[in-house]
């Protein structure tokens, strides 16, 4: 009770217009991060502190591990995300960033209780330090073509801003 207050003291100090909470896995005080009970109390202590102060909430999370020996890449879903459920429940957007090969990349997604985006689909995305995430130019390329450019990419290790060099 007391963190929650401290947070809601900053908060209204502070008065954010998006807050970020990560690791979210450990605000809870659950011994496993799959725990039910101490994310849904989280969840909605979180979900009424948003409500009251009208920012906008990031949990960041990583997919679930692989199952070891699958060669194929995956297509992220909503169950991909690590922890408990509770968190993807209640959730109204759930947005999932594939790394696919160095400097590329997709926004997947996942969730969208409002029913506006378009689930399972996705944005390319080319990434560097100096200008961060973009929209690929080539967005309506084919996955086929995608995966045979970045397979005919040089495999040879290159410095973030070598990389836009080569595309």
């Amino acid at each position: 009770e007391e963190h929650v207050a401290e947070l809601e003291r900053i908060i209204t100090e502070h008065r954010p217009v998006v807050l970020l909470l990560d690791p979210y896995y450990k605000a809870h005080r659950a011994d496993d991060s799959n725990q039910e009970r101490p994310i849904v109390d989280l969840m909605r202590q979180l979900d009424g502190l948003r409500a009251r102060h009208g920012f906008a909430l990031i949990l960041p999370a990583h997919p679930r591990k692989d199952i070891a020996g699958n060669q194929a890449a995956r297509k992220l879903t909503l169950h991909d995300v690590a922890g408990s459920g509770a968190v993807t429940r209640g959730a109204e957007i759930v947005l999932g960033i594939e790394r696919l090969a160095h400097g590329y990349a997709r926004l997947r997604y996942l969730k969208d209780r409002e029913g506006e985006l378009p689930i399972g689909e996705h944005l390319s995305l080319l990434y560097d330090k100096e200008q961060g995430f973009r929209l690929d130019p080539r967005e309506d390329e084919s996955d086929e073509a995608i995966e045979q450019r970045i397979l005919a990419t040089e495999s040879d290790w290159k410095t973030a801003p070598a990389w836009p060099a080569r595309w």
